[in-house]
């Protein structure tokens, strides 16, 4: 099944008040990630599955190249070092 416009704006209306922590890679401190609505509902539709050519056009409406420096973004804040990393921290997340 497809993703509804109702599913979005979930996912955007609850990144409005989003705030992730994580262990920098470098230290124990805690740090704080806040993810733009784009970034949110990229990491959600990786998560689901889809492809980031799908992302681009039928539920982001932008480039694949512009998602890709979200990624890249991501990653350095991060400190993953791969997509699927980032992706499995995601989800680490969104569980705790």
């Amino acid at each position: 099944a497809g993703v509804t416009t109702t599913a979005v704006s979930l996912y955007l209306a609850a990144n409005r008040r989003l705030c992730r922590t994580y262990s920098d890679n470098q230290s124990d401190q805690q740090s704080v990630i806040a993810l733009t609505n784009r970034e949110y509902a990229l990491l959600s539709y990786l998560t689901e599955g889809k492809r980031l050519q799908e992302i681009a056009d039928v539920f982001l409406m932008c480039s694949v190249h512009t998602l890709n420096k979200d990624l890249k973004s991501l990653r350095q804040r991060t400190g993953a070092a791969t997509t699927e990393q980032l992706v499995v921290y995601f989800v680490t997340q969104q569980m705790g």
